[in-house]
């Protein structure tokens, strides 16, 4: 996030925008790049998986022990997600600016 959400509504205008981006690639899995509803790779659910699978851990020797928080999850689900957001690099993305997804 490229800020701190600081209400419920926040919160739910994150999984919205999660559930939208990566809901719409597994719509249009085609074969084929498309530019539609965005610009998107061919088989972007492929596209997804192999961003979030090239993630490296944020804190590798710690991966097993659940009583240190680990962020490599949310990194992933945001390389994930960028794939439909800035697949084309056209506006790279460092974080999800809530406020874009409101106007």
């Amino acid at each position: 996030m490229c800020a701190t959400p600081s209400s419920a509504a926040d919160v739910q205008t994150i999984i919205d925008v999660l559930n939208d981006g990566l809901g719409t690639m597994a719509m249009v899995n085609y074969p084929y790049a498309t530019n539609f509803t965005a610009n998107i790779p061919a088989n972007p659910v492929k596209a997804a998986c192999a961003a979030a699978a090239a993630v490296t851990p944020s804190d590798p020797e710690n991966l097993e022990d659940f009583s240190v928080f680990n962020f490599t999850n949310i990194d992933q689900l945001f390389a994930a997600a960028n794939i439909y957001y800035s697949f084309d690099g056209s506006d790279p993305e460092k974080c999800f600016d809530l406020s874009k997804s409101q106007e």
